[in-house]
């Protein structure tokens, strides 16, 4: 071979991806290449290990080979290839031997290869541009590790030159802060400390610097001092006195110095200046004079309206076209008579328009309202008492018998009474008797006086009905009456046997004096009469337990029987509570529908699904070298869609992120896909396989997951009757559509007019194209709940109502955090709106929110919306207005406010908390007011 080409190394610049890099001339082995790496200054510099960092294709051939790197050179960062062979001669020839054109070749090749490598090394040196040259070509490179300077012709190092400056520019400093200088006249000197303090520098009429007082020309705005109330001596034209009674500024206008006596006020000292009184000699200084004084427009007139503002002085200007405005500068613009104030960056035109934003005066005062979570409800004593009267009261249970003849008891609790008991229907004062009859309304009544006894023990009153007498194959009444007597019981349980049959349900009688309960496995009815004095106290009040009965006769009752119950005598129960547990039923397009005005609550908290969490101990990992692929196993008999019941439908999928996630929901989403194999091939996605009933579904390379459910009830808790409801401790979850979806037709335009829904501690999660919460022509409280992982919002307000959310968090859903809408007020105290795909908080299209001590946090990744990640405000879609309100709130990613429609405007005022970000990005048709 020959060496065919003076390159000896090549130098490349990384893209954070490549990692195979061509090196284009001959080595003999692997080992002969010095392969070194900087970052994209040069500052550091690493030499490569052979094995370790990177391998070596291409030894010993004339058009060279690859370095390949054991990870991608970062992006920016520089690599060099270089030819680096021993300087050492180790070819030998022997005296007569053989002649070896190509070892004789290799040899002039070596040597010719360490000349290139001294060349190349020459080439790195400090010299001399040619032999003439009296100076040295560093060619642009830093010269480092100089040593201290000793004579005057040495080169001198940067930290040295530094001391040498200070210490000049000490010495010229310490003349010149004592030094006022001017081109063309000379300066007298100020007078001492004393006679300079709280004055400010100007110039008289010949252009000399003078003192002023502030107090006189105003040009550091108005000087506050004291009050009317408390008295005062103004002797500066631009003092102003605070009137405490009205909280006003005035200033006064008439001759100085002006004394105010004690508990004065303005119209008593002078009158204050208005149309009906222009001869007043005060001047209301609030927002009212800042017009007047925009008007002036005039650079005299900027103090007086920096102070009102709250602005820096110094940065303001009147506007002027093409003027280049720079960060921090305000500007006063004449707007046909209507003063108006705007900011921003960039070359002032002829009139203000995007990107200045204008900033109104202040935010209006808004009182931070102050609610408090009532106590959760607790279940109500319930009793019967009977006062002595001459009118007949009393309660009845019919039930049937069957077809086998047991002794019948009836038990009443906490039986007290101040008669003696008597077997009969007409009793003088207190009777009891059993009644045969064909039917629980009493036809054909037979009176069943013979074999029943009866007994007092322990504050119970057994009647007893031996099987003798029992109607078998009819039904049995047993009737306790009162006349003329005092008698009092909290509860009456019938039994045949050891069965209960029937019992007098005064927690879910309702308010009616008939009341009639029909199950299937059993059937009976409950009828009382009261008058005068006496009285039946009734809870209205269904308990629900996991191992609640599947009948009429249990006290606490299962999901599927106590909403069968509510759904037949919704008039009559108006308080639901859930003893505790995770509550689900299959085959139900909404868990549990609200029919009237009740109370729901759950002491020890309770959860409703919405359908069926996939639990990950539960996944089967497919064989898939490509992305994490499992299997489930769902039962689709469960599911309300007949469609997806038998195959021809696709079960609806959705995630819930973990603890501590800050990503957002839209991130896990799994995508619908048409095949298993498709499944293998695509990155968040899922297929169910009917016939085996297995749910496929694939993460993606990395394994970023989620908890998953397959989500059947369009709705977890529904109400759809304009009903006021008030809820404790309960979470909802797994909705295709709402977890909490309370709609009303109508709305009252009054603040809440329309139905109430008040919320404690309550829970929504994982729903499929929905809101955690949703409340549309509602008014609401979400006190301390939490919304997160849906696939719209965490809580959605749309078309009329006003919210209080106090507290809670709404997390890590799809698209924002809590959306108000349309005619929606909304009141958003120390809520936590963190890591949602759209905005943390979006106030839209017609709706007024306020907002106070907000924490508000940036997902690692957003859609790709302008406001995503921010506070935000948004008008458009036929709303003249949007208007957000964010008081010392604590974000990490700003505010944004936006115009979709032309001519709406979305206002947003942002007073930040010290230290967050209050960077505000907008649009066209914006108000922006910073504080």
């Amino acid at each position: 071979m020959t060496v065919s080409t003076e390159i000896s190394s090549n130098e490349y610049t990384g893209n954070g991806v490549t990692t195979d890099f061509d090196y284009k001339f001959r080595i003999f082995k692997a080992n002969q290449l010095s392969v070194i790496t900087s970052d994209a200054d040069g500052d550091n510099v690493v030499t490569l290990r052979l094995g370790t960092d990177y391998t070596v294709t291409g030894a010993n051939k004339s058009a060279g080979g690859k370095v390949i790197l054991t990870k991608p050179l970062a992006n920016g960062h520089k690599i060099s290839i270089a030819r680096d062979i021993p300087i050492t001669q180790e070819t030998s020839f022997r005296n007569q031997s053989k002649f070896f054109a190509e070892t004789h070749e290799d040899a002039f090749d070596y040597l010719t290869m360490l000349m290139q490598r001294l060349w190349g090394n020459l080439g790195l040196f400090l010299k001399r541009p040619s032999i003439l040259a009296n100076w040295f070509d560093a060619k642009g490179y830093r010269i480092a590790s100089l040593g201290k300077p000793k004579s005057d012709s040495d080169a001198v190092d940067l930290g040295t030159l530094k001391d040498k400056v200070e210490g000049v520019n000490s010495t010229i400093l310490k003349k010149e802060k004592r030094t006022l200088r001017v081109d063309d006249i000379d300066i007298s000197s100020f007078p001492k400390a004393p006679a300079r303090r709280n004055k400010q520098i100007g110039f008289d009429n010949s252009g000399r610097p003078t003192l002023l007082d502030p107090i006189e020309t105003g040009a550091l705005g108005y000087q506050l001092v004291d009050s009317f109330e408390k008295g005062a001596t103004l002797a500066g034209r631009f003092q102003a006195l605070f009137w405490e009674e009205k909280k006003k500024y005035f200033r006064w206008d008439g001759p100085l110095p002006k004394v105010v006596p004690p508990n004065s006020t303005p119209n008593e000292t002078g009158g204050i200046k208005s149309d009906e009184n222009p001869n007043g000699l005060w001047v209301d200084v609030g927002e009212a004079s800042l017009r007047s004084e925009l008007k002036r427009s005039s650079v005299l007139h900027l103090p007086p309206i920096a102070t009102l503002l709250n602005l820096n002085y110094s940065n303001g200007k009147i506007w002027e076209s093409g003027h280049q405005a720079n960060n921090g500068e305000w500007f006063v613009f004449d707007n046909d008579g209507t003063p108006e104030v705007w900011d921003g960056i960039g070359t002032l035109g002829n009139e203000p328009a995007h990107p200045f934003q204008r900033i109104a005066t202040k935010p209006p005062l808004i009182s931070r309202p102050i609610l408090t979570k009532p106590e959760m409800p607790k279940p109500k004593v319930c009793f019967v008492s009977f006062r002595a009267s001459d009118q007949m009261k009393y309660l009845e249970l019919a039930f049937r018998v069957g077809d086998i003849a047991e002794d019948v008891s009836v038990v009443l609790k906490g039986f007290s009474s101040n008669k003696a008991i008597e077997i009969s229907e007409n009793p003088s004062g207190i009777g009891v008797v059993y009644v045969a009859q064909d039917d629980k309304i009493g036809t054909n009544p037979t009176y069943l006086k013979s074999a029943v006894t009866t007994s007092i023990s322990n504050g119970e009153l057994t009647v007893t009905l031996a099987k003798s007498s029992v109607p078998v194959g009819r039904f049995c009444r047993f009737s306790i009456r009162c006349v003329d007597a005092d008698a009092y019981f909290d509860k009456a349980i019938a039994y045949i046997g050891s069965d209960i049959v029937a019992h007098s349900s005064l927690s879910r009688m309702g308010t009616s004096l008939y009341k009639e309960f029909v199950d299937s496995t059993c059937d009976f009815s409950v009828k009382s009469q009261v008058s005068g004095n006496s009285f039946i106290s009734r809870d209205n009040l269904i308990r629900i337990a996991l191992g609640g009965g599947d009948s009429l006769t249990s006290e606490i009752l299962s999901l599927k029987k106590a909403y069968q119950y509510y759904a037949s005598a919704r008039s009559s129960i108006t308080r639901i509570m859930f003893e505790g547990g995770v509550f689900y039923e299959p085959l139900r397009q909404r868990q549990w529908i609200i029919r009237g005005d009740c109370d729901i609550w759950a002491p020890n908290g309770a959860t409703i699904l919405g359908g069926v969490e996939m639990k990950t101990g539960a996944w089967v990992q497919v064989e898939n070298p490509n992305r994490p692929t499992y299997y489930c196993l769902y039962d689709a008999s469960t599911n309300p869609d007949s469609a997806i019941r038998n195959g021809t439908k696709q079960p609806f999928v959705y995630v819930e992120m973990q603890q501590r996630s800050i990503e957002s929901a839209f991130t896990r989403e799994l995508r619908n896909v048409s095949s298993i194999d498709t499944v293998k091939s695509t990155d968040f996605s899922y297929y169910y396989e009917h016939t085996t009933g297995r749910l496929y579904f694939s993460w993606n390379n990395i394994n970023q997951n989620a908890y998953l459910y397959v989500c059947e009830s369009d709705a977890v808790i529904f109400n759809d009757g304009s009903f006021n409801v008030s809820m404790w401790g309960v979470t909802a979850t797994s909705a295709k559509v709402n977890d909490f979806d309370f709609r009303s037709a109508t709305y009252s335009s009054s603040e809440f007019g329309g139905p109430i829904a008040k919320l404690y501690d309550c829970n929504a999660s994982v729903a499929v194209v929905g809101n955690g919460f949703s409340m549309n022509n509602y008014d609401c409280v979400l006190y301390n709940c939490n919304g997160k992982s849906v696939g719209n919002d965490g809580a959605g307000f749309h078309n009329n109502g006003v919210s209080y959310i106090i507290g809670g968090s709404y997390s890590n859903n799809s698209d924002d955090g809590i959306s108000h809408h349309e005619n929606c007020v909304g009141y958003v105290i120390g809520s936590h709106l963190k890591y949602n795909g759209a905005g943390n908080s979006t106030p839209a299209f017609g709706a007024k929110v306020y907002h106070w001590d907000v924490v508000s946090r940036k997902a690692t990744v957003t859609k790709t919306k302008p406001y995503a990640g921010t506070l935000a405000c948004i008008s458009g879609q036929g709303f003249d207005k949007t208007e957000a309100y964010y008081f010392t709130c604590d974000t990490d990613n700003g505010y944004f406010a936006e115009s979709q429609q032309a001519g709406t405007t979305a206002t947003l005022y942002a007073i930040s908390r010290a230290g967050s970000n209050i960077e505000i990005k907008s649009t066209e048709s914006t108000l922006v007011v910073k504080s």
